[in-house]
Order: structure tokens, then C-alpha cells, then sequence
């Protein structure tokens, strides 16, 4: 019966493959774990659970600074009668009073169930919003990349930090910040689209990567878009090309 499945299996095993490490088999034990726990994994325990923040509470302190909480659980018209049906604001709301945020909801993968992603909230600080502390914050991380054999991964530099003893919290701190600068420095954003846009440029799509048609239609219609009359102070003739990436435009004449 699905009410049998219910099971919490707390992990405290790298996700990527490493020597065996500890695995707690209660939120006792997992409590007593004071940064140890890579995963916490919950599946079908959550919506039986009468008091769920007191349990996510007991698991903050368990978690590495990169450290999350997993819970599979049934999606609502799932739910066994007589069980709380979980909702993305349902979740939200109890993970947040415990410390937590809601980082992700995956309903599209399981035919029976829903994935919910809780990491723990990481409190404001000026570092976090100061544009030249959080730059050095990132050269950092670029350089370490650089000095490495293997995974350079956020994750992976919080690792490094931790062991050259910075304290969980700040490593935590600092893992949130570069998280969102993939999409913020320059430098972050080739390496997300130099992969598949980071070809030069020769004046012929298919040879500069722009091998679908929406992309092609976009490099076509880019002069008539912005050089369209009494749109630009110069004509369609000096449009020449512009960055696969959208990172800058060049015109020649």
C-alpha cells in the first residue's frame, strides 16, 4: 500500500561519486550531525508529518553549506485520504519558517509525485550587494578554476573554501552569491553560451552557429529591426554582424 512507502533516508554521501561517508538513518541522529549532510532525502514522509517545521528546523544545522533537503511526495490527487496534500505554497510557507527556501519544484518528471528542492536561506549582508566585493568575489572563483584538476564547479570552490577553514555560514554566503552571477558577469555568461554560440564570426549563419531557424531568422531580421528609417542616426549599410552570444554589435562600412 502507498501509505507503507513512506521512508527518510538521510544522506551524508557526496553527489558526485567519493569514498563512503556517514548516513543517518533518523532526523535524531541527522540532528546530532553538525555539518554533515551533503542530501537530505525524504520520500513520502513529508505530507505525514503533523508538525513538518520543527522537522526541517532539526535539520539545518546537519547540512553542509552547500547542503539541501529533497522531498518526493505524492502530487495532491495522489494523496492518500487523511493526508495533507502538498502544494508548492504549502511547502514555501513551512520552509521558510524553518530556515528554508523553496529553490526549485520539479512536476513534470514523476507520474505519481512531485519533487520539491529546500535549501537553507542564507541572510542578507552588505558583501552580498557591494558590486566591487561581489566582482573579486567572482575573479576568485575564476582563478581557483583555474588551479584545479577535476570538477570547478560553485559547489566545488565552497568545498575549497571550507577546507581552508572558512566558516559554513560565509562559504554559504559566497556559494549564493556566485550562483547568480552566471548570469550577471560577462565572463559567466560565455561559459554558458560560448559552448554552443562561441564560433567567429564569418558573415555566413550556418558557418557562425546559427544553425536553427529561429536563430536565423533573428540574425536576418536584426538590420531591418534596428536599422529600420528613423530608427538609427546611420543606414542598413553599415550593419556587419553581431555577437551569436548578443554581447555586443559591430558595423562596418
Amino acid at each position: 500500500m502507498k501509505r507503507f512507502r513512506g521512508m527518510i533516508i538521510l544522506l551524508g554521501i557526496l553527489l558526485t561519486a567519493l569514498p563512503a561517508a556517514p548516513l543517518a538513518q533518523d532526523t535524531a541522529q541527522a540532528s546530532r550531525e553538525t555539518s554533515r549532510l551533503d542530501l537530505v532525502l525524504m520520500t513520502w514522509v513529508y505530507h505525514h508529518v503533523d508538525e513538518p517545521v520543527p522537522l526541517l528546523k532539526s535539520l539545518l544545522a546537519s547540512l553542509k553549506p552547500w547542503g539541501a533537503v529533497a522531498l518526493v511526495e505524492p502530487k495532491p490527487e495522489h494523496t492518500e485520504f487523511g493526508r495533507k496534500p502538498l502544494t508548492r505554497a504549502s511547502v514555501e510557507e513551512e520552509a521558510r519558517a524553518a530556515g528554508f527556501i523553496l529553490d526549485a519544484v520539479i512536476e513534470d518528471r514523476l507520474k505519481f509525485d512531485n519533487v520539491f528542492i529546500l535549501r537553507p536561506i542564507v541572510p542578507d549582508a552588505p558583501e552580498s550587494h557591494d558590486r566591487q566585493k561581489v566582482r573579486a568575489l567572482w575573479l576568485d572563483y575564476l582563478a581557483w578554476t583555474k588551479t584545479v584538476k577535476g570538477g570547478t564547479s560553485p559547489r566545488e570552490y565552497a568545498e575549497s573554501l571550507v577546507a581552508k577553514g572558512v566558516p559554513g555560514p560565509e562559504a554559504r554566503r559566497r556559494l549564493s552569491v556566485l550562483r547568480g552571477q552566471f548570469t550577471e558577469q560577462p565572463e559567466g555568461i560565455e561559459m554558458i553560451y560560448d559552448p554552443l554560440y562561441g564560433k567567429p564570426l564569418s558573415g555566413e549563419l550556418e558557418k557562425d552557429g546559427f544553425k536553427t531557424s529561429p536563430n536565423a531568422f533573428l540574425a536576418s531580421s536584426a538590420p531591418r529591426i534596428l536599422f529600420r528609417p528613423g530608427s538609427m542616426p546611420w543606414p542598413p549599410a553599415r550593419f556587419a554582424s553581431c555577437s551569436a552570444t548578443s554581447r555586443s554589435w559591430s558595423t562596418g562600412s
